[in-house]
Order: structure tokens, then C-alpha cells, then sequence
């Protein structure tokens, strides 16, 4: 479906070896949006990927019409920057099959996700406990886990589902996750607004998940009484800020001060634009049943001439309806371009992968060199007890 008959970028020499690597995993309940989303961020950065880097683990897995994923599959590419200065983005991104809301079933996905993710670690604790190791070696880590929250539960409800709770609170022990809300196009802007507010409500205040740019804050009593007065009165809408979390608007003043303290502190400035927004709402374009092709792409094609040639570019991806056209990029109601700008800007990027090293991999590190002292214990003792009958 993707990169054929389009002019891509061709790769230069001097770029050849400057690459950053960057791993995204999507994850959520099925009919959650998630596949749509893959496909169409895939569309949407066809035009700036470099020609001959993009390869599929499944063949031909974008080409067909959407259907629910079955199976895990990668697609990687790598992007050419929009700053010269800057390196390409070597980009992988993870579909997974959509989670279910059986208990015994769950359990048994969320075991093979969080294996799968284990993995990439013990890869690289293998590779380090080599005598030697290979040089510039692939990082596979996951470095975000784009997480999509059961929109129906939450429009029903006003909560987080408890699938969607259980799996973000496990899968936020391993990787940096970012919750997402697919099918935006189904909610009105009132709506759309008042489920951010609910899903931050839970997220910060009710569970206390620890997401992507969560920060556990040290209160002291009082101000715990005070946190707690205000959640009892204002709760799930916050009047301070209008987040709908007493917690992050404690984060986000936070960061606001380190950005007025320094002007040059874009870490936090990226920081508090993200939170701003999460969770980000997004919108898959609409295919064509047959080809799986932009809709959108194929009406424009029709009304164009035969001698008018296409521009080349971002192709337009929307959705049609009886009463207008959906733009999937439009930030009045979908929030797909903040995100994925977000994603591949170099602050954000450096950022997850800083994390995904120095926390989650560190955390796996420990867990594994503990083991494997507690097992060459355990084997010495019976060794010993084997000696002495």
C-alpha cells in the first residue's frame, strides 16, 4: 500500500550512518482505533521517509483493506529530518493484536506483551555481558507504548475501564506509556474536552498511573489535606487550571516555574505542552474498501482532470460524511499532528529513550543480576547438600 508509484527521499551518503533510533509499540482493547492510527501515521510521513528503508516484518501488511490484527507486526523507516543539522529518525513501529476484556484471555496477552518488551532488554543485557561486544548495536528497546483507552467505557462511564487500568499500571512498570483516545471523530468538541478531563482525573488523581511525564510531587500533611479537600469538592474538573487533576496541575506549575526560571529549558517546555494535551485524540483516515487506499485520495483523484498532475506532498487524509469531510490533521479536533510531532521531535525523543535506558532498562538490569546470583546460590547450596550425603 505505501511508498510505490510516490517520488521519496533519496538517502545521502553523509547521512548514511547518522540515525537515531526510535520504538513505538501500539497497544489497546480491539475496535480501539489502534491499527488505523499505524496506518495512518505511516501515510501521513510517506512523504519524508528516505527510499529503500521501509520494510514491513509482514509482507504486504498495510496494503490490504483494515482488519482487526491478528498478529504483531513492525514496520520500521527511516525519516529524513526537517533540520539538516539534525540526524534521521530510524523508526519502528509495533502493531499488536487488541486486547480482550476476558479475564483469562487478558492475562495471557498481557503476559506475551510484557515478554515481548522484556526481550528487547535481555538483548541488550546480553550484549553487555559479552567479553566482546558488538559494535553499534541496534537499539530495540521499546521507547514508548502509544496506549489506546476504551473510548465507549470512558464516554459511558466517565472512568477508565478496568482493562484499561490494570494493563496501563503493568505495562508502565516497563516502558513510558502514552495514552491515546482513537475514532475522535465520533465525539462532539464538548465531549472530546470532557473525556480528557475524566481520563486525567483517573490517571493523576483517582489511580495515580504512572504515565509517560507523571511525577509523584513529595506533599507535606497539610497540603495532602488540601489535595484531598479539593478533589472532594471539585473533582473531575479542576478550577485552577481546567485539567481536571489537582496533581497535574501541581505538575504542570512545576514545570511552568523551571520554564520561567530559564528560558532555554525546552525539556520542560516540551514537558508541559505534552501534558496539556494528553490523552491525545486522534482520527484514522477512511480506505478505500478494495485497495485500502486514502479515501479521501481516490474522490480527489475523480475530480481532477486527466492533464492536472497530482501535487506532490502530504497526501490529505480525512473521512467523509453525508454533511462534510473529517481532516485527520486538523488540530480543532484531533490531536494526530501534536502527537506525532511530538514523537519525533529531538527533545521528546531523547527524552524516552533517556528514560526507556536509565530507568526501565536499569530496573530489568537489577532484576536480572539479582536473579542470577540468587540461582548461583540456590545451584552451590544443592551442590553442597549432594556432597555432603
Amino acid at each position: 500500500m505505501l511508498y510505490r508509484g510516490h517520488p521519496l527521499r533519496t538517502r545521502s551518503r553523509s547521512q548514511k550512518n547518522a540515525s537515531t533510533k526510535l520504538n513505538l509499540i501500539v497497544m489497546g482493547q480491539t475496535s480501539s482505533g489502534k491499527t488505523a492510527f499505524v496506518r495512518t501515521m505511516c501515510e501521513y510521513l510517506r512523504s519524508t521517509v528516505i527510499q529503500g528503508t521501509f520494510k514491513e516484518s509482514i509482507p504486504m501488511v498495510l496494503k490490504n483493506p483494515l482488519e482487526p490484527t491478528t498478529a504483531t507486526y513492525s514496520v520500521s523507516m527511516d525519516i529524513e529530518p526537517e533540520d539538516d543539522d539534525e540526524r534521521r529518525i530510524s523508526l519502528t513501529i509495533t502493531d499488536t493484536p487488541g486486547i480482550s476484556s476476558n479475564l483469562s484471555l487478558l492475562e495471557n496477552q498481557l503476559r506475551y506483551l510484557c515478554m515481548y518488551i522484556d526481550h528487547q532488554y535481555e538483548r541488550t543485557f546480553l550484549e553487555e555481558s559479552k567479553v566482546r561486544r558488538t559494535p553499534h548495536a541496534t537499539d530495540t528497546h521499546i521507547h514508548a507504548c502509544l496506549f489506546f483507552v476504551d473510548g465507549d467505557k470512558l464516554r459511558q462511564s466517565g472512568r477508565l475501564s478496568d482493562v484499561d487500568r490494570y494493563m496501563i499500571r503493568m505495562l508502565a512498570s516497563r516502558v513510558n506509556v502514552i495514552p491515546v483516545v482513537g475514532k475522535g471523530d465520533t465525539m462532539t468538541p464538548p465531549e472530546r474536552q470532557r473525556l480528557k478531563t475524566c481520563c486525567r482525573n483517573d490517571i493523576f488523581d483517582v489511580f495515580e498511573l504512572p504515565v509517560y511525564g507523571y511525577e509523584e510531587m513529595a506533599t507535606s500533611d497539610d497540603e495532602q489535606e488540601e489535595q484531598s479537600n479539593h478533589e472532594s469538592l471539585s473533582s473531575p474538573t479542576s478550577e485552577k487550571r481546567g485539567s481536571g487533576s489537582f496533581m497535574l496541575d501541581g505538575i504542570l506549575d512545576m514545570l511552568e516555574a523551571c520554564v520561567e526560571h530559564d528560558d532555554d529549558d525546552e525539556e520542560a517546555c516540551c514537558m508541559k505542552e505534552y501534558l496539556q494535551l494528553i490523552p491525545f485524540t486522534v482520527i484514522g483516515f477512511e480506505q478505500d474498501p478494495e485497495s485500502g487506499r486514502p479515501l479521501s485520495q481516490q474522490k480527489n483523484k475523480q475530480k481532477r482532470t486527466k492533464k492536472k498532475k497530482t501535487r506532490v506532498g502530504k497526501p490529505f487524509l480525512g473521512r467523509y460524511y453525508p454533511w462534510g469531510v473529517v481532516d485527520c490533521c486538523n488540530p480543532e479536533y484531533s490531536d494526530f499532528v501534536q502527537l506525532v510531532t511530538m514523537l519525533l521531535s529531538s527533545h521528546h525523543r531523547d527524552m524516552l529513550r533517556s528514560e526507556t535506558f536509565e530507568r526501565f532498562y536499569e530496573r530489568y538490569r537489577t532484576g536480572r543480576l539479582m536473579k542470577t546470583r540468587v540461582d548461583k546460590t540456590m545451584a552451590l547450596e544443592s551442590t553442597m547438600k549432594h556432597q555432603v550425603h
